[in-house]
């Protein structure tokens, strides 16, 4: 007899375990922060709604489909470079996870990120006063190789501390 409790009691927990409600991350804004080189980071903003993500720059909406839960993980396809934005849900504003390549030669341990719901600011929450003006057009060297890295041209607007552009 306590071993028909004991099963029936056992069937119940693993029923119960499998029927909790499955967390959903919120809608809206999000600021994602990668963790790069030498504990760096490099923050980026996107909104996520439903299955659709657009990566935000500026006024830039850039769209990433097909979006998918599979219990407490979100994967996020990044189809132009190939690669995948995978993360943990670990509650409705927060999901932590990597960036990772995908068919590659050698498997790619990617780049780690997390994400907080509702963070509209890109660099600073607080941004101080700009001092100097840097709108226009500017000569920009990109990189740091051997030769100095590479020159090419950046346009930009700047309102108030709000700098935006295209390089």
């Amino acid at each position: 007899m306590k071993s028909i409790k004991f099963f029936i009691w056992l069937i119940l927990v693993l029923l119960g375990t499998n029927l909790q409600a499955q967390v959903s991350p919120k809608s809206g804004i999000w600021r994602g922060v990668f963790t790069i080189f030498n504990g760096q980071e490099s923050p980026f903003n996107f909104e996520l709604n439903g299955s659709t993500v657009f990566l935000l720059n500026g006024s830039e909406r850039f769209e990433l489909k097909n979006v998918s839960q599979k219990g407490d993980s979100l994967f996020i396809p990044v189809d132009i470079y190939d690669a995948v934005l995978s993360a943990k849900i670990e509650s409705p504003t927060v999901l932590s996870g990597r960036f990772k390549k995908l068919n590659t030669a050698n498997p790619d341990a990617g780049i780690s990120f997390k994400a907080e719901s509702g963070r509209k600011y890109r660099f600073f929450e607080n941004p101080v006063s700009a001092e100097v003006s840097l709108n226009g057009k500017w000569d920009v060297i990109v990189g740091n190789g051997p030769n100095g890295g590479n020159k090419t041209v950046g346009v930009f607007e700047q309102s108030g501390s709000k700098l935006t552009g295209t390089i």
